[in-house]
């Protein structure tokens, strides 16, 4: 059987209380303002009103209709409910963790149907007329029992991926723990600093060519560089050899560092670091993400953050011996091949989610 949402569930939209009652100080029930409210996968706010006017109850789910349309979370006890967000209780007729995995896999859909001259926003007619398939209540919680297990599956990878990027930083801080009485040197003495440059958008046959051109949004990916340039390009900008370190050294990305896995030409808000025979690119690397706090420091200012070149070669690096360096770079390659494993096995658990969810909303689970 097929069922509007607002058949089966009931919609509370929120409602923004009187200014008067807003307080940090806990009194009242908090306030859901929006998905900027969404945390780790709860609810946390850091707001109270003591006008509260839509309410949420423990297991209702709420949902995001602003902006981020179509994220949501689960409610642990009454929260006030601000214009955001919607409360979603299913009725008896609806099992609510189906409910729970049909909203993801019908998320663009509602988001889709967003308007607004700022930001985007979804009504209750919106989210109330979308059609959901209804089998009886036993399949319905066979079906999010299967979906629960899958999504448990892929959670837990996720965890592994975490879990091996703290290990290499910590192997890096108890093999390197700063101030073990190795010599610092400027940056600027270990290797060659470069800044970036953009080739000139208006000419032609300067981009889409073979050579990645990095951003800050690339630094820290797992995902292809988005733009390339020509040799054209490249040399119209600024090119370094694989291995090198990229920091990002204005805007709000300032500190964010990344490596070149091949030669790569780079844009005007990064430094590269080409470093010379006193450091392993590895440990080049991993000291200047750990050297991210003192970046950020250094690049403070009133307007935006910028570090310039002039300051950025003047922070000063432990230089440990080479052989201890290139000891931390065989553990790093270990490490990275257990993390390429676990992250292939993240994507198939990824695909395999995400047909399970296509096929259970079709009956075919």
């Amino acid at each position: 059987m097929t069922a509007t949402l607002a058949d089966v569930c009931k919609i509370t939209m929120g409602q923004a209380p009187t200014g008067d009652s807003y307080n940090d100080r806990g009194e009242g029930l908090p306030l859901i303002a929006g998905a900027g409210d969404f945390k780790g996968g709860t609810l946390s706010p850091n707001k109270f009103t003591t006008k509260p006017g839509k309410v949420s109850k423990a297991d209702d789910i709420v949902l995001s209709i602003r902006a981020s349309i179509g994220a949501k979370v689960w409610s642990d006890g009454e929260y006030c409910l601000g214009r955001g967000v919607a409360a979603l209780r299913p009725g008896p007729q609806l099992d609510n963790q189906y409910l729970w995995h049909w909203l993801s896999r019908y998320e663009r859909e509602l988001a889709s149907k967003g308007r607004g001259a700022t930001f985007l926003q979804v009504n209750k007619t919106d989210i109330g007329e979308m059609p959901i398939e209804l089998p009886s209540l036993p399949e319905q919680r066979r079906v999010a029992a299967i979906l629960n297990y899958a999504d448990a599956l892929r959670g837990k990878r996720i965890q592994v991926l975490a879990h091996l990027d703290i290990l290499g930083q910590s192997i890096f801080q108890e093999m390197f723990a700063f101030g073990d009485g190795w010599a610092s040197v400027p940056i600027g003495e270990l290797g060659q600093v470069t800044t970036g440059k953009t080739p000139p958008t208006a000419a032609d046959g300067m981009f889409g060519g073979p050579i990645p051109f990095v951003t800050p949004g690339d630094l820290g990916s797992r995902q292809a560089v988005v733009r390339s340039v020509t040799k054209a390009g490249a040399a119209a900008s600024r090119v370094v050899r694989r291995g090198s370190t990229f920091v990002c050294c204005i805007g709000a990305t300032i500190g964010k560092v990344g490596a070149a896995t091949e030669p790569s030409a780079f844009n005007q808000q990064i430094n590269a670091v080409d470093w010379g025979d006193q450091i392993d690119d590895a440990y080049g690397f991993a000291a200047l993400k750990m050297l991210k706090p003192l970046i950020i420091a250094r690049g403070a200012s009133t307007t935006m953050p910028l570090l310039p070149k002039g300051q950025f070669v003047k922070i000063e690096v432990p230089v440990p011996p080479i052989d201890l360096q290139r000891a931390f770079a065989e553990r790093v390659r270990a490490i990275a091949g257990q993390r390429e494993l676990v992250f292939t096995a993240s994507e198939s658990d990824e695909a395999l989610f995400a047909s399970l969810q296509s096929r259970a909303f079709r009956g075919e689970l």
